[in-house]
């Protein structure tokens, strides 16, 4: 998966922002570039992120309602999901101009 969040990275625009949605522990944040937001809904997940990549904003909030203004990001990435496809979907084309989601 890092070869492909690189990938991701490489795909957004200079300076934008990328968006990990579903970071967990923010295993692939050093893969994604900078600048970049950790999105998780545990908050366990979200505290291990922010002490991995503690110059990445982490964030704790649910796909369904993120707290953040459509097309904020330059492209949000997605490896797996807990929810559904139409949720991980709008959530993702919502965030970034750009996504790419990944599937194991």
């Amino acid at each position: 998966f890092r070869d492909a969040a690189e990938a991701f990275a490489a795909r957004c625009p200079p300076g934008a922002v990328r968006l990990d949605v579903g970071s967990g522990p923010g295993s692939y944040l050093a893969d994604l570039g900078r600048p970049a937001v950790a999105l998780d809904a545990a908050f366990a997940m979200v505290a291990l992120a922010r002490r991995g990549a503690p110059d990445v904003p982490a964030v704790q909030a649910d796909l369904e309602a993120l707290p953040f203004a459509r097309h904020a990001f330059g492209g949000a990435l997605m490896n797996g999901s807990a929810t559904t496809d139409s949720v991980v979907t709008t959530a993702i084309t919502r965030a970034g101009r750009s996504s790419f989601r990944i599937d194991r």
